[in-house]
């Protein structure tokens, strides 16, 4: 059984700028920073897979369609005291779109479910609500705006090594071309 999501992966270039600006900020004891290599933005988590599942997964996703867009990163946030996060604008919602396809194709979900594209960049395990609310508010006083380019989607494997999560590409569908 592989446990499985599907993200839009983060250029290197772009966590460094992520991991620099902000992680200083983030670093006290109760809170579990995301890996810098781990930074993605999850279109919709699967779960535990089969091989068999797994396949035809692969086979769906590489009939959806879209064409490379961008994204930008600005501001952050937390979701119930437990996750901070940093804002994803998607001004055309185009990763919404994709997440409709994915919906449609692989679990047959014509609702549109809530989407928030974010970026976790920690976690909280035993900090109160009150510190985490006032460790976004500094994070959002950081002045950080990246733009980047949604090139493909990932099947990706989580895991564990030494304890700590590890992701790992399974499968790409990139996008078609475009004039961006």
């Amino acid at each position: 059984m592989k446990r499985l999501f599907i993200a839009i992966n983060i250029p290197q270039e772009t966590k460094e700028k992520i991991f620099t600006a902000f992680y200083r900020q983030i670093r006290k004891d109760g809170i579990k920073e995301t890996g810098k290599n781990n930074l993605h933005i999850t279109l919709k988590f699967i779960g535990n897979t089969d091989e068999e599942s797994l396949k035809e997964i692969k086979q769906k996703l590489s009939k959806i369609n879209f064409e490379k867009f961008s994204l930008t990163i600005t501001g952050a946030g937390e979701f119930n005291g437990r996750t901070i996060w940093l804002g994803v604008n998607d001004k055309n919602n185009n990763a919404e779109k994709i997440l409709g396809q994915i919906n449609r194709l692989l679990f047959a979900d014509k609702e549109k479910e809530k989407f928030e594209p974010h970026i976790t960049i920690a976690r909280n395990k035993k900090l109160a609500k009150k510190e985490i609310k006032k460790i976004t508010e500094n994070l959002a006083k950081i002045p950080f705006e990246e733009k980047f380019f949604a090139e493909s989607i990932d099947l990706m494997e989580s895991g564990l090594m030494q304890g700590e999560p590890v992701y790992a590409k399974i499968f790409q569908k990139k996008a078609s071309r475009s004039d961006l």
